[in-house]
């Protein structure tokens, strides 16, 4: 199962080179974030990967699990089917309604 997960250092060099040999998702575009007096960002991993980071982790690097991701078959259960347009209602947000 895949984890959302924080990984912080204190300096962004060291960041860039725990993650650099990490096979997670960064997503489009990593950021690293001041948090305190530690720079992080967020990264999605399966399990075996957050074993070896954790294994392979430098003195000043932390690993947060922040969530559990829900599987593929679980991501399919969550769109929602049917008319979104029901009722009259028009659905509201960014993009054309037509």
């Amino acid at each position: 199962m895949s984890k959302k997960l924080r990984v912080s250092a204190e300096t962004i060099p060291e960041l860039r080179d725990f993650l650099a040999g990490a096979d997670v998702d960064m997503g489009c575009r990593p950021v690293a974030v001041k948090r305190g007096d530690r720079y992080a960002t967020e990264v999605i991993s399966d399990d075996d990967e957050l074993a070896r980071l954790g294994r392979r982790r430098a003195g000043g690097v932390r690993i947060e699990v922040l969530e559990e991701m829900p599987s593929a078959a679980r991501r399919l259960r969550m769109v929602p089917t049917g008319n979104r347009f029901a009722g009259g209602v028009v659905p509201r947000g960014y993009g054309r309604k037509e």
